[in-house]
Formats: structure tokens, sequence, C-alpha cells
């Protein structure tokens, strides 16, 4: 006789079956892990174990799940999430990793770097200025040394990483812009969709190309997108890459000078590669979210 116990039963067979198998030991019909999974699936997995969002709903069939959630969980995935709840240690290189380096190593880092919404450019298992460009970003929001470079211990906790929560409830689309941590978080309808290593105001004086003194530094405050400008585009403040105009001459570019530390006249840049896509995300009247040093994120 079905019980409403059965699907718990089931849940927890399958959990200590996949428990039991070694560490080391992939299973033969499954694809190994992180790969491109819809963020649904994460939902309802949480759901499914009672934790994140859905942790108070009880599990009475498995006919009360998500609609759109899978059937069953293959090995690989149950092997995801148990490295993201830390019960499973995933394998780390022997050596750090850091621009040079490539192989499966690097091809993992930069799905799991991809599918928690730092854009690391293509899964080639090449560690390039992109994937670089994903570390750093990373390594600013967690607040750890920003050298590009992942070894043992970063790598794991990267592998267990979740995407990051959107920093403001309202509005549903926005884009903050962390000055003290140096990164841009691009939210839409809710949720992080990627976190961007950004360089902003240098703080020292300059001459302008309106002939007049300028201290760099980024304004702070709530904005909105003004005007945009498709290509190259010359500002007092210099020629900017698909700018986001947010405040006078004020704008977020693109650029293929984006050092870890604040160095612009004021503007936000961000990586060169990803200028157009963002421009074309974010049409006039997008808010635009600045915040200084030492501003705690909601």
């Amino acid at each position: 006789m079905r019980t409403r116990w059965t699907p718990l039963l089931a849940l927890a067979a399958v959990t200590a079956a996949f428990a039991a198998q070694p560490a080391t030991s992939p299973a033969a019909s499954s694809p190994q892990w992180p790969v491109p999974v819809p963020s649904f699936f994460w939902d309802w997995a949480r759901w499914y174990l009672h934790r994140g969002p859905h942790a108070d709903e009880p599990l009475r069939s498995p006919a009360s799940r998500p609609a759109e959630a899978p059937a069953r969980i293959p090995a690989w995935a149950w092997r995801r999430v148990r490295v993201m709840l830390g019960q499973e240690l995933s394998p780390a290189p022997a050596q750090p990793l850091g621009p040079g380096s490539g192989g499966p190593d690097v091809r993992r880092l930069q799905r799991t770097l991809a599918t928690i919404g730092f854009p690391a450019g293509p899964v080639d298992g090449v560690y390039g200025e992109r994937t670089r460009a994903a570390v750093v970003a990373y390594e600013k929001l967690q607040g750890l040394e920003r050298d590009g470079r992942v070894d043992a211990v970063q790598y794991r906790s990267i592998l267990r990483a979740s995407r990051p929560a959107a920093p403001l409830a309202q509005p549903a689309t926005y884009v903050y812009v962390d000055l003290g941590r140096q990164v841009l978080l691009d939210v839409r309808d809710g949720r992080v969709a990627q976190v961007i290593a950004i360089s902003s105001g240098g703080s020292y004086p300059y001459t302008g190309l309106d002939g007049r003194e300028h201290v760099a530094r980024t304004p702070t405050g709530s904005f909105r997108v003004q005007r945009k400008v498709a290509g190259w585009d010359e500002s007092y403040l210099g020629r900017l890459y698909y700018p986001l105009y947010f405040q006078g001459g004020y704008a977020i570019h693109g650029s293929t000078s984006v050092p870890i530390e604040p160095v612009s006249h004021g503007c936000v840049r961000i990586p060169i590669w990803l200028a157009q896509a963002f421009f074309q995300e974010h049409g006039i009247g997008t808010r635009v979210v600045v915040v200084g040093p030492g501003t705690a994120s909601a």
C-alpha cells in the first residue's frame, strides 16, 4: 500500500545507493559533472532535499514537485548536488590553475563558473584571459586575493558554489555596481545573470577632453540608463565601447583594459568581449545602482 512516506523512502534508497558508490567510480552511463543544467533543476533538487526556497513545502508525492522538474535525477546530478552541499569532495588539480593551464580541470572550472554566473568564455579547456577575468570576478565577490589563479582550495570552493543572490529585492531587473569589491552584478528578473569584474574611478586628478580639470571618481547613487551608443563613442571621459550612459558622461562600457584596481576616469569598465551583449540586454531606463566601499548589500 502506497503511503505519503513512499517518495521519501524512495529518495532515501536512491541517495543511499549513490552514497555507497566510491567517490572515484563515475557511473559508466552518466556524463561527468558539472555540465550545463537548466536553472530550474537546482531549485527542484534543493526542494526535493528539503533545502532552499521550497524547504517548507511537504513532499506528499512525486506529482507534487514542480511540473518542469525532471522525472529522475541521473547519477552525475546527484554527485553535483552532494558536492554543492559539501557531502563529497571533488578531485582537485595537483598544481594551481592559471593563464597557460589547460585540460579537463580547466574545462570543469569553466563550466562551473558559467553555471553560477561568471562568464568564462568558451568551455575549451584553455585558461585564457576570459577565464582569468571570470576567476578574478569570483575572487573579488568573495573577498579573496585577486590574482586570477586557482589553487586546490579555491577550485573546490568554486565547484561547491551556487549562483550569488541578487543584492536588492526590487526592481526585478537592474545593474548593481559595487565599487568596494569592484564587481558588477547584472540582475534580470530577480536573478543574477552574471557577475563581471570592473575597474571604476581611480580618484586621481586629470584634464578631460573638454579641457577642464576633473577628479576620477565614479558617482554613487541610483540612476537610470539615459542614452546608449552602439560601437565606439567619444566622451570627455575618453573613447568608450558600446557605452550605456547613466549620469552625464559616466557610462558602463567595454574596454580592452580592465585592471584589478580602480583606474578609470570615472566610468565603469567591463571586458570588451562582454560589452556588446551587455549593451543589447539593457535598454534606456534600466536602473543602475552604484554603491561605494563599505556599503552593505541588501
